[in-house]
């Protein structure tokens, strides 16, 4: 209280009114503390809560939108959804934690709430065309490269000369930026043909195994792009606003310790020479262009050898995505490049692929570190696969 220092909520949505030396946390931050020493709530309690609607007096922030307006995703991208209609015309208000003393008359979704009502009705969405006089037909790699355009335009839309330089990284920002890069892999999965044949349990599974290799990657090659690949410097993207350079960065808050940051600088050190030796290396050097870097994401996208809860037509669609995106980056080479003899190159990309997912495995050891030593919110710092029985999964497929 000396320093009047205010307490800091985790969602950092700046309303949370518990000042620092009251001895108490918000219900947000209590949940995940009960999360960090390894409780968990019942099953059951979560996934009946998915299949219950709630009535109650629609938000005045909402009033005026309609229904039809709050299912396309441009709306949910940029807008909070507390309180919306159902198709029956009732009104669902989303709270937040699963607590016994909220159960008389209200059910909890899930968990961070408004997030996952957006992703989930964006993955619903019907499919979005791109326009048909592109001079190019490749099928599926022509609409992965357009939904990478898209993709940039609404994360990375600052020039190199606007992103800021710097081994002191402010981490305030990157839990917003892993939410919006959240919604707009599914945004950008909306652009497949084959995303869109999809029945909704499907979708959900294929999004999840899908977009936590997305974010391993995406800020990997929009760095490379945004500062060259022939240049000497080695600058990646922290988030869209912040970059650092080969000798990565510690992390900078208000709430954050030298001690803590520099514990996590450590912990992380194993996962980042992984992404700079294996990934962002080989890509620099390779200069992988948008097609190539369209056929890894089908590659990652469609290659569900690991995914549980599939069906068989799911499969059916994966493996045929497979062979046409092959087809496609060949006419790529052949035709537009003129190059013939592409397989050292191909298998350099594969190469990387496989790189990615080891990456993502050796973030999952990040997350379990951070959460055994309680050095961070998992969810704050790294964006991992859920299991088919996490609440969020339940709420994503039902």
């Amino acid at each position: 209280m000396k320093e009047q220092r205010v307490y800091q909520c985790r969602r950092n949505l700046k309303n949370c009114p518990i000042k620092f030396g009251d001895n108490k946390k918000c219900r947000y931050c209590r949940l995940a503390k009960c999360k960090f020493l390894g409780m968990q709530w019942k099953r059951n309690s979560v996934a009946s809560a998915v299949n219950e609607l709630i009535t109650s007096t629609p938000s005045e922030s909402n009033s005026n939108c309609s229904q039809q307006m709050l299912g396309t995703p441009d709306y949910l991208l940029n807008n909070i959804v507390t309180t919306y209609k159902t198709d029956e015309g009732k009104d669902i208000v989303i709270l937040e934690i699963p607590t016994n003393s909220q159960r008389t008359y209200k059910k909890i979704i899930c968990e961070s709430d408004a997030h996952f009502i957006k992703l989930k009705e964006i993955l619903r969405s019907s499919q979005k065309k791109i326009p048909t006089h592109l001079p190019q037909d490749f099928a599926i790699l022509q609409d992965m490269c357009y939904g990478i355009n898209e993709f940039e335009q609404r994360l990375h839309y600052l020039k190199a000369n606007e992103i800021i330089i710097s081994n002191k990284l402010a981490i305030r920002n990157l839990p917003s930026y892993i939410d919006k890069a959240t919604l707009n892999t599914a945004y950008f999965m909306l652009y497949s043909t084959e995303f869109c044949q999809l029945n909704n349990r499907d979708r959900a599974i294929v999004f999840n195994s899908f977009w936590s290799l997305l974010m391993s990657i995406e800020r990997i090659y929009f760095s490379i792009k945004k500062f060259g690949s022939k240049s000497k410097e080695s600058y990646i993207l922290f988030d869209n606003k912040q970059a650092h350079d080969e000798n990565f960065g510690t992390v900078v808050d208000s709430t954050i310790t030298e001690e803590e940051a520099n514990q996590i600088f450590d912990i992380f050190m194993p996962a980042n020479k992984i992404m700079f030796e294996n990934i962002y290396i080989p890509m620099k050097r390779l200069d992988v262009d948008l097609y190539e870097f369209g056929f890894m994401l089908a590659q990652m996208m469609w290659s569900l050898d690991d995914c549980t809860g599939l069906s068989e037509d799911a499969k059916r669609i994966g493996d045929a995505a497979l062979i046409s995106v092959s087809n496609d980056l060949h006419s790529y080479y052949t035709i537009n490049k003129n190059e013939n003899n592409y397989s050292y190159r191909l298998s350099e990309i594969m190469k990387i692929c496989s790189h990615v997912h080891n990456y993502n495995r050796a973030k999952s050891e990040v997350a379990i570190a951070g959460r055994v030593f309680e050095l961070f919110e998992k969810s704050q710092l790294y964006d991992e696969k859920m299991e088919l029985k996490d609440p969020r999964m339940i709420f994503l497929m039902n």
